[in-house]
């Protein structure tokens, strides 16, 4: 495989590249003969995202044989600094005796060229499945005010999500003499609100916040999250209709109840 990333592309690789190390050390990189596929999958299976490219989001897409591979995110992220001072990048899968590498040739101003490369190692691509009739509430709300509403809680560690009929809040979960901090989303604003069940969601922001700031990044104009009770899967991908040309991506993130840990397993559905 080799592809060729110039343009608009260039600051929308380096914010899913950074979206992808927030979820994980490590992410998956496939490579098929319509695009390219990142994968990566939180600790303890608690989350996981894929971004994907069309080949027609390149300004070169040469595809040779099928690579599933495994990438540090350090590493790679290395690469795509200085991101202002660059042209493009020239990206490659090379096979060399019985090692996988990517290698990156970067233009930079003043055509200074820099070459990098980062070895692959064997990984499996994780999969997610789920009882879609568990899936009965659906929310569409713009990517930066549900952002703007976890941002306001100011926490790092797990939030709860109310949702009842005709209002959704986001809320911390305080310990022992600590002050609940409540941010109330107006439903108003939202595009789309069908809830069938209320219920409350437990889990950890980690990842999610990136992935809102990635839709920012590709102009995604409403997302679309869709749960059912706490404990299910909740998926945030973007609204259909709404999607980037040539990019997508979905993020699917485990819950547990309110009065339980974010670590409880959801009874029907999983991650693996």
């Amino acid at each position: 495989m080799e592809c060729l990333i110039e343009g608009a592309m260039i600051p929308i690789m380096t914010s899913a590249l950074n979206c992808l190390a927030r979820i994980n050390g490590d992410f998956v990189i496939q490579c098929t003969e319509s695009g390219i596929s990142l994968q990566a999958t939180g600790i303890a299976q608690q989350s996981f995202l894929q971004i994907s490219f069309d080949k027609g989001t390149f300004s070169k897409y040469i595809y040779s044989e099928s690579v599933n591979y495994g990438i540090n995110s350090k590493a790679i992220l290395s690469v795509f600094k200085d991101v202002k001072h660059i042209l493009n990048i020239t990206m490659k899968v090379e096979h060399v005796d019985i090692e996988y590498t990517l290698s990156f040739e970067i233009l930079c101003n003043h055509q200074i060229r820099k070459v990098y490369r980062i070895r692959l190692f064997e990984a499996n691509p994780s999969s997610v499945s789920s009882n879609a009739s568990t899936a009965m509430n659906t929310i569409s709300i713009r990517p930066a005010l549900l952002q703007k509403g976890i941002q306001y809680l100011q926490t790092r560690d797990e939030i709860l999500m109310k949702v009842l009929n005709n209002a959704v809040s986001v809320e911390t979960i305080p310990q022992e003499g600590e002050v609940r901090t409540v941010s109330n989303l107006n439903t108003g604003d939202m595009d789309e609100f069908t809830i069938q069940a209320p219920t409350s969601l437990r889990f950890f922001i980690t990842g999610l916040l990136s992935v809102l700031q990635f839709a920012q990044v590709i102009a995604i104009s409403l997302i679309q999250c869709q749960f059912g009770e706490g404990g299910s899967i909740l998926r945030v991908q973007p609204k259909p209709g709404c999607e980037h040309a040539g990019v997508a991506f979905s993020f699917w993130l485990m819950t547990s109840t309110e009065d339980s840990t974010a670590s409880t397993t959801a009874s029907r559905s999983r991650m693996r």
